[in-house]
């Protein structure tokens, strides 16, 4: 699904009445009987409940009055507040409709203007049930005027269920960015496509429970936008590739490469190498520590593991003439043999090589300046704190994740998978995708193996690195979310969503 910015929903919005030739109050119209459908589907007691919608001068608020109109039509017990604070009360064309239509239904309606008629909303919030926000939706592009920021304070002292159409007022499309106040909403009810800013800045903490509606505008519209930015939903859990034929052999799905895990760090090889077989390749072969030999072949017979004293370009060498993919990192620790070895890798073989954990560790030590001349591609999978290491003085906090995950990608050539809460993916043409399956059985150790190892396994399976990393992403972030249903938030171990891979794989055919 797309994620846009206000400037590509805008595009699409004109390229469906321009081109598309869709009228925009027949959009509008659609617009409110979706979002009059999810009100009824999310408030089974909706006409029981007083309800108040505040309403903008432009078109956001020409949504809110059909809405109003349609709860009206159907029985429910609503008020209008509509603030416009322009002197000539001008607003748009398709709010004029609405209000006009409104006009003659036996609805209250309210204008605001200025501060000293907000004594009458204040008092009617008090007795309020669900105040549904239509005041500004995406269009908002200055900062909030001093009588919108103390509506906006008012509604925030109230506790009570507040629904955004489109998007919470305040609140800044773009990168959830936030200049003075903002409504805090229990729903957002995003029209056509979610919008960036729901998932960067404020955007998580403000949009509550994000539902996507359909008005009408064919999907065709925004394929021809040549959208950069996607969100990853349940439908990108799917791995897609073709069903192996009948007569299929091991090495047609890829031989992963690992090199992982130390004394005290076993595990990590481990995980990494089961993930990898279970998300479907062919062969596993684990370079580790002689130290750790026996622990990790003894309970892993599938893969093929081989002893190795550190540095070893010779044992570099063997899996180079091997694998067609590798990863490097999980629990290799961080002494100097081990970013000789690295720096190996980076200078022999044109595998793509799956950076992670130690890894990243490692190269932020050795510098980031060879990235761009690589002669292999180069996915690199930090948390936020490894990032941190890896922009080193260049870390600006107040750069959203998406857009500081976005432009390392491009500076560096490299497919990015910065994880976290809404995990983010990018990659070095400009394409990113942002995660909304999330799950905190996945703050567990080991969890970040798991995905190395996904990560690595469908690349090695020939997909690509970007839909490689966004497949993994999805697809692990739901098997965290099985797990929080089966052994619960607080009880999940990094092995348990193994094992979940396989049903998810299975329910993807």
């Amino acid at each position: 699904m797309y994620l846009v910015n206000r400037q590509e929903m805008k595009e699409i919005d004109a390229r469906a009445i321009d081109q598309w030739r869709f009228p925009s109050l027949i959009l509008m119209e659609n617009a409110a009987r979706s979002i009059t459908e999810a009100l009824f589907e999310t408030y089974e007691d909706l006409m029981d409940r007083r309800i108040i919608v505040l309403c903008g001068p432009g078109n956001n608020g020409g949504d809110g009055l059909a809405v109003a109109r349609m709860l009206h039509l159907k029985g429910a017990k609503v008020a209008v507040y509509i603030v416009n604070e322009s002197s000539d009360q001008k607003t748009s064309i398709d709010h004029g409709v609405n209000r006009e239509i409104i006009d003659h239904l036996s609805i209250r309606v309210f204008d605001i203007h200025r501060e000293g008629q907000l004594r009458l909303l204040k008092a009617n919030l008090n007795h309020c049930d669900l105040l549904i926000d239509a005041l500004f939706g995406v269009g908002l592009d200055r900062p909030l005027s001093a009588l919108v920021t103390e509506i906006i304070d008012i509604a925030n002292e109230r506790d009570l269920p507040v629904v955004a159409i489109d998007c919470p007022s305040g609140l800044n499309a773009d990168n959830g960015q936030v200049e003075g106040a903002v409504l805090e909403c229990t729903d957002t009810l995003a029209l056509t496509l979610p919008k960036v800013g729901f998932y960067a800045g404020r955007g998580p903490d403000v949009c509550g429970r994000v539902q996507v509606l359909d008005i009408g505008i064919p999907s065709e519209v925004a394929d021809s936008l040549a959208v950069k930015t996607s969100l990853l939903t349940a439908a990108d859990a799917k791995v897609k590739k073709d069903k192996r034929p009948a007569d299929c052999y091991k090495h047609q799905f890829g031989h992963v490469g690992i090199i992982a895990g130390s004394v005290g760090m076993s595990g990590a090889a481990v995980l990494t190498a089961q993930a990898a077989l279970r998300t479907g390749a062919g062969l596993v072969s684990v370079l580790a520590d002689k130290r750790i030999f026996h622990a990790v072949s003894t309970v892993m017979p599938e893969a093929m593991v081989r002893p190795v004293q550190w540095p070893s370009p010779s044992a570099l060498d063997w899996l180079l003439a091997r694998a067609n993919v590798l990863c490097l990192g999980p629990g290799l620790g961080l002494d100097e043999a081990k970013e000789e070895t690295l720096r190996y890798l980076l200078d022999h073989g044109d595998q793509p090589l799956v950076l992670d954990a130690d890894g990243l560790t490692l190269l932020a030590r050795l510098g980031l300046d060879g990235l761009k001349e690589a002669s292999r591609e180069l996915i690199l999978t930090p948390h936020p704190g490894e990032f941190k290491r890896l922009c080193g003085e260049s870390h600006d906090p107040k750069v959203s994740r998406l857009e500081a995950a976005r432009a390392f990608a491009e500076k560096y050539r490299v497919t990015l998978v910065l994880k976290g809460f809404q995990t983010v993916v990018a990659a070095a043409d400009g394409r990113a995708a942002v995660n909304s399956i999330n799950s905190p059985a996945l703050a567990t150790a080991g969890a970040g193996d798991v995905l190395a190892g996904m990560i690595t396994a469908l690349i090695g399976q020939g997909l690509s690195p970007f839909e490689a990393a966004t497949t993994a992403v999805a697809l692990h972030g739901q098997c965290g979310r099985n797990c929080a249903d089966i052994y619960g938030e607080d009880s999940t171990l990094a092995g348990d969503l193994i094992q979940e891979i396989a049903k998810e794989l299975r329910r993807g055919k």
